[in-house]
């Protein structure tokens, strides 16, 4: 394996990418990644770099070209989540792979299924075992469940912005079979107790929380369980933090449609 994580990671530039390359090729090439708790690592930045980081003429996207490299060569379907979170990329010249594709066959490289299931078995997949997934839109507003690219370490507020038509990451919300509308780490949760209107806000998913239960009504409302009140934009503009207000049937406000339904 020596050889393998210390092969040229060819055509790539300057920087980006390279330290998932690296962990993505040990584990599904037959090595594997050991934490020793008494290590240290440091990483040293300069103030400045003797090299353009940028491209050429300063004007490309180093990281970006990279690391569309590497979900081409080692991601396999699962790409479409790299795609995702940079919707700018898709369709953009990425060069020549196919000598890292070569080198994956020669050495029997298991797929990033593989991966998925063997090496981080907890993480979820947006549209995997759910009811359904993509942008949550209230047709009525053309507005959207966002986050607003919020950092979703701790709690942040469940906002609602103008629909982007699938190309914003921050509009990317799943039903699953567990009854979370969630995004990949957390769930959407109340965010005070139990009263006519309360606001919802993303937290840490837990399967055994009851709280983080939703159902989708076939009428389009969006239902916590435990309060039984509806998701609602009504008064509502971009930035604004969705409500959970009494249900009102057929209610306009309180209808919403998600990008893609699974039947199965």
């Amino acid at each position: 394996m020596l050889g393998l994580s210390t092969t040229k990671i060819s055509a790539k530039s300057v920087w980006g990418g390279e330290n998932l390359e690296i962990s993505f090729r040990v584990w599904m090439c037959g090595g594997s990644l050991e934490f020793v708790p008494c290590s240290r690592v440091g990483h040293i930045f300069r103030p400045g770099h003797p090299y353009n980081m940028t491209g050429e003429k300063g004007k490309g996207d180093v990281h970006g070209r990279n690391s569309m490299r590497l979900a081409e060569v080692w991601m396999d379907d699962y790409k479409r989540f790299y795609y995702m979170h940079r919707h700018d990329l898709k369709g953009k010249d990425f060069g020549d792979v196919e000598s890292r594709r070569e080198i994956r066959k020669r050495l029997n490289c298991h797929s990033f299924k593989w991966y998925l299931e063997n090496v981080f078995p907890e993480k979820f997949i947006l549209d995997e075992n759910v009811h359904a997934y993509g942008e949550v839109r209230n047709p009525s507003s053309s507005l959207c469940l966002d986050t607003l690219g919020k950092d979703e370490k701790g709690s942040i507020p469940v906002s609602i912005f103008s629909c982007q038509n699938g190309v914003s990451a921050n509009q990317y919300f799943s039903l699953s079979k567990t009854d979370q509308l969630r995004r990949e780490d957390t769930c959407s949760v109340t965010s005070g107790h139990n009263s006519d209107t309360m606001d919802v806000i993303l937290s840490n998913c837990d399967y055994a929380d009851k709280s983080q239960k939703w159902i989708h009504e076939r009428n389009g409302s969006i239902v916590h369980l435990p309060s039984k009140l509806c998701l609602d934009v009504e008064g509502l503009s971009n930035n604004d933090q969705v409500k959970l207000r009494q249900c009102v049937p057929n209610k306009p406000s309180q209808r919403w449609v998600f990008e893609h339904y699974l039947t199965s």
